[in-house]
């Protein structure tokens, strides 16, 4: 198989100069979105879970691995003289239809056998996507380094898909994402409870707590997600609509319709399970999103009058839900 023309570094054929492509399904770490830059908070007694500074957030750089192989192993110290002369270096993944500003960090030792080898090596990523801002100069918006996020939903003629997941009202059907099993149960898991005060007393059997109250801690939350696309560029608009919504200011909605319950969270990371191009050109992507859900705690079921295709029935006045008496 011919692997030129795949992958270029700083304009020279990774394959034609150093005999290096990237191993299959290696792509996932550079095409995993990085994690929000922990964002301040505060913790309040009285209170369930916590308040975070979400005012300006931002994604935090990158560090991580990626696998190559190589035909001839002689071949990888000039790879490695390449990315020694300077830090940054533009990495072109045709097949991906996208650049990377990278610089090294480690390489591994090389595992080969006669000459074709295998190796791995640490790459940083300091040029995370930034949120569209009103009032943005052309300057950032033309450069390519970071890329600027402002992908909108398809429009619900485009993705016919109801997943049964909103995110800010919007369902994830029409980001073009679909939703894993596991995630209902990840959900459905109660915070965990934090601790009142107590006094222990020396002299005295067991301890003394505060009872009057119980309130929980906020919580991570796993989300089980799945894109599969037509090809590359349909991917990366599901992918992009994604994070779009989710670095925005201040906290999300996400509602669950089988549970009839809301959250408010806010984007914590992503780690990608499987990436895979099939030979139709196909793109396959799971991965697991991990949402902070801020202030949660267990409620008693509630049962709601809803139509056929999943509306409220409200009453006359158009203000109030139906309420059923799940005892009858």
């Amino acid at each position: 198989m011919n692997y030129a023309g795949r992958l270029t570094i700083d304009n020279k054929d990774a394959f034609t100069y150093f005999g290096v492509f990237v191993e299959r399904w290696g792509y996932k770490a550079l095409i995993q979105m990085p994690p929000f830059k922990n964002p301040d908070s505060t913790e309040w007694e009285e209170y369930d879970g916590a308040e975070y500074d979400l005012e300006d957030p931002v994604l935090d750089a990158k560090t991580f691995q990626m696998q190559f192989c190589v035909t001839n192993v002689t071949q990888v110290s000039d790879l490695f003289f390449l990315l020694s002369d300077k830090s940054y270096h533009i990495f072109n993944f045709v097949e991906l239809g996208r650049s990377f500003k990278l610089r090294l960090s480690q390489n591994s030792t090389i595992s080969s056998k006669v000459s074709l080898g295998k190796f791995t090596i640490s790459l940083v990523d300091d040029f995370p996507p930034i949120r569209y801002q009103a009032g943005m100069s052309n300057a950032i918006l033309n450069q390519e380094f970071p890329r600027v996020l402002n992908v909108q939903p398809y429009e619900t003629s485009v993705i016919k898909m109801n997943v049964g997941y909103d995110l800010d009202d919007v369902d994830f059907g029409r980001l073009g994402v679909n939703i894993l099993d596991g995630t209902n149960q990840n959900i459905l898991k109660s915070p965990n409870v934090r601790e009142n005060l107590k006094v222990s007393i020396k002299g005295r059997s067991g301890v003394e707590y505060d009872d009057e109250n119980v309130f929980y801690k906020p919580r991570d939350v796993q989300m089980k997600l799945l894109i599969h696309a037509d090809d590359i560029t349909d991917f990366w608009h599901r992918y992009d609509s994604l994070f779009t919504a989710l670095i925005q200011p201040e906290t999300r909605s996400i509602l669950s319709w089988g549970v009839a319950m809301e959250y408010e969270c806010f984007y914590k990371n992503c780690q990608i399970t499987k990436f895979d191009i099939l030979n139709n050109g196909h793109v396959w992507c799971e991965f697991t999103l991990t949402l902070t859900f801020v202030a949660d705690r267990p409620v008693e079921t509630e049962w709601l009058l809803a139509s056929e295709d999943m509306e409220w029935i409200l009453t006359e006045e158009n203000e109030n839900f139906v309420l059923l008496d799940k005892n009858r």
